[in-house]
């Protein structure tokens, strides 16, 4: 009796490694900066210091070394623009995006909100809003542009200054510094952008909950040099990474 059970137990082992079972699943996971896109938003002016005036909604971000969501004073807001370049279509069974925090305004647990843009932006170069000067042509995301360009003219101005996004969310709840803040069924983000055809990447906002004026976490950008940028997890129960997906739609077109 002890034989056969010996059997049946390793029978089972052997059917649940069989491609195609539900008992495997697979992890893609997107990162760096040929998978993603990220830039921060800055809503105020007076950013720095030493240059009065100066309004930072107009400054690009897309190279800086991290991003930022939340308030650091009433009124002073910062938000995060996340696109996937990435990403191959394909809606997982399940998703989560992940951001490494490691600095935040005060020690106050913030609810953060992700939510689908509807209009598509273009990450920038520029290095950090601290340069002191507007941003070069062809610069790129800012709080009031999906896209500014100085010296052709040809901007995109966001519909409503901040970025245009939809009400479809999920969030996430960040508790700590030096730690990775995860939002949990991003799926239904990729699900909405496959649905709408508007794979343009999403928007994160702090709630800004009281007290407002140090709302502010701090995240690693797909630029910093810690390898603690953005990443994003796609989880498939049939086994399949993404490539082999790719591979075996590309072969039963073949045999239509």
């Amino acid at each position: 009796m002890g034989k056969w059970s010996s059997t049946a137990v390793l029978l089972v082992l052997l059917l649940m490694a069989l491609p195609g079972s539900d008992a495997l699943a697979a992890v893609d996971t997107l990162r760096g900066t040929a998978d993603i896109a990220d830039a921060m938003l800055i809503g105020y002016t007076n950013c720095v210091g030493e240059l009065p005036d100066e309004d930072c909604r107009r400054f690009n971000t897309g190279a800086a070394s991290w991003l930022s969501s939340g308030t650091v004073g009433i009124g002073r807001e910062h938000r995060t623009v996340i696109a996937l370049p990435g990403w191959n279509g394909i809606v997982p069974d399940s998703a989560r995006l992940e951001l490494y925090c490691f600095r935040e305004g005060d020690t106050v647990d913030r609810r953060i909100f992700a939510y689908p843009l509807t209009t598509p932006f273009i990450e920038g170069t520029e290095l950090d809003y601290g340069i002191g000067n507007y941003p070069d042509p062809d610069s790129g995301v800012t709080w009031y542009h999906a896209y500014l360009d100085v010296g052709d003219g040809d901007s995109l101005n966001w519909s409503t200054a901040g970025g245009d996004y939809t009400t479809v969310a999920c969030t996430a709840i960040v508790a700590d510094t030096n730690s990775w803040v995860v939002f949990s069924h991003f799926e239904r983000l990729l699900a909405w952008w496959d649905s709408t055809g508007m794979a343009y990447g999403c928007i994160l906002i702090n709630e800004n909950a009281f007290p407002v004026n140090s709302t502010q976490k701090s995240f690693y950008s797909g630029e910093s040099v810690t390898g603690l940028g953005p990443r994003v997890l796609l989880y498939r129960s049939d086994g399949l990474r993404g490539s082999m997906r790719r591979r075996q739609a590309a072969t039963m077109q073949n045999h239509e």
